[in-house]
């Protein structure tokens, strides 16, 4: 797994379903989609991370601890639990939509 840059607006596709990430997301992708995308010209490796689960284990922020975060930790924040998130959007719609997300996970028992 890597955590890259989108250089260029792209879209990818994972268990079929279709993403959209904007120029200058903060994005984590598996290893092999990264190298694609590198020859394409569209990411960059920003870090490696180790496909160690206990890396890959992710405590969810509750409100108040999101309210602390500016806006690219949100963003940055909202990519590593799996939701792609924008600058453009305003901090309350940051938190708003990350917590909306956790709680779908939670409620499916993820």
């Amino acid at each position: 797994m890597m955590k890259c840059k989108v250089l260029s607006s792209i879209t990818t596709r994972k268990d079929g379903v279709r993403k959209n990430y904007e120029k200058g997301s903060i994005i984590y992708l598996e290893d092999k989609e990264v190298s694609r995308l590198i020859k394409e010209s569209v990411v960059e490796v920003i870090d490696v991370i180790e496909n160690n689960n206990a890396d890959l284990q992710i405590d969810y922020l509750d409100e108040k601890e999101l309210k602390k975060l500016n806006k690219d930790e949100l963003v940055e924040y909202g990519g590593k639990i799996g939701i792609e998130l924008t600058k453009e959007m305003k901090n309350q719609e940051l938190i708003n939509a990350i917590l909306d997300y956790i709680g779908e996970k939670e409620s499916l028992g993820e």
